[in-house]
């Protein structure tokens, strides 16, 4: 079981498009969680976004169902492909330090500001 702090919970659209961009630093045990109300497909860019990232779908089984990878500044869409619950980004490498991958169970701990990993 792996627990990552959140450096925030995105749950409002304006907060969603926002995401991480501008921010020069993310620390690389860190992920940034954008939340919906109900499942959809969801996708991401990189727009203003100056450090690469990873990004990892949660679908309603609360499983990973896709990961990708994203460059920086770039305007290309990264989607679930399937209707999704969440999806939290990482700094580039971090899945692979930590271990994570498709098919994770992942449980958001609100009180301690974190997202739980498992097998």
């Amino acid at each position: 079981m792996k627990r990552i702090k959140l450096l925030g919970i995105m749950k409002t659209p304006a907060e969603r498009a926002r995401g991480l961009m501008g921010r020069k630093v993310i620390p690389d045990d860190q992920a940034m969680l954008f939340l919906e109300t109900s499942p959809r497909v969801m996708s991401c860019w990189m727009k203003n976004t100056l450090v690469p990232l990873q990004v990892a779908f949660v679908g309603p089984s609360m499983r990973i169902v896709k990961t990708a990878r994203m460059r920086p500044l770039s305007l290309k869409s990264h989607s679930s492909d399937e209707p999704c619950l969440m999806a939290f980004e990482m700094l580039d490498g971090a899945f692979e330090h930590l271990d994570i991958c498709e098919g994770q169970s992942v449980l958001l701990d609100e009180e301690a500001n974190e997202l739980v990993i498992s097998e």
